[in-house]
């Protein structure tokens, strides 16, 4: 490829640049595990705490588990919130990646705790985190 030049671009001389064949399609990184999200809100939720409800399912790939999440804007105004819950979901499924290898799961926030509010945001973390931890604990593994 030429100096300066991005792929399938054009140099500051003006020259066209060597197409680099490192992004073809049979390259990228695609899903290729589909999961029904309304398939898992129709069954029963395995565990249930005062803000959170988790759905199962198991899936046929025995690997790690594939997590979806449903974090309403009528629940959480603040976008700030929602990305939170969101990234320590993650980061709280991380943790037991090992006991629930091989499922689908379903994390709906369903409420915000009393005074939510009134707390500042490294209180917020700590609630959600260990709300996080308790619900993914009494759900782990398919149903």
């Amino acid at each position: 490829m030429l100096d300066g030049a991005k792929p399938g671009g054009v140099t500051a001389s003006g020259e066209a640049s060597v197409r680099s064949d490192a992004f073809q399609t049979v390259r990228r990184v695609v899903p290729t595990r589909r999961v029904n999200a309304g398939g898992l809100l129709k069954t029963r939720p395995v565990a249930s705490t005062a803000c959170f409800g988790l759905h199962s399912r198991p899936t046929d790939a025995p690997d790690s588990p594939i997590l979806l999440m449903s974090v309403p804007r009528r629940v959480l105004k603040r976008a700030v919130d929602r990305n939170t819950v969101r990234r320590l979901a993650r980061e709280s499924l991380r943790s037991i990646r090992q006991q629930a290898s091989g499922c689908a799961l379903l994390l709906r926030l369903k409420r915000i705790p009393a005074g939510f509010e009134a707390l500042s945001q490294q209180a917020r973390k700590t609630a959600w985190r260990a709300e996080l931890v308790r619900v993914f604990s009494l759900g782990v593994g398919c149903a």
